[in-house]
């Protein structure tokens, strides 16, 4: 039968979409353990010590921005994750 001459409507097809949020940290492995260093570009042993006082600032907020990645990240395994956040 032609669909001009059905007394039946045609079928309507409606799609519904359900909005969820998808959560995707970055990999563990994106944060690298080490920090990178600058050259040492001096000439004298004042120069020396003054780079290595730098230098131990450098890795000491190297060092703490890793740790709040990780304490970040757990935190937010937990949240999206939370069979696999074990409970202390």
């Amino acid at each position: 039968m032609l669909a001009g001459c059905s007394s039946t409507p045609a079928p309507v097809v409606k799609t519904v979409t359900v909005s969820k949020p998808v959560y995707v940290l970055p990999p563990s492995n994106m944060m690298a353990t080490g920090c990178p260093l600058r050259p040492f570009n001096g000439t004298t042993n004042l120069d020396l010590h003054r780079y290595t006082l730098q230098l131990i600032t450098d890795i000491k907020i190297c060092n703490l921005e890793s740790e709040q990645y990780q304490q970040w990240r757990s935190i937010q395994v937990c949240m999206t994750e939370p069979d696999s956040c074990q409970k202390k």
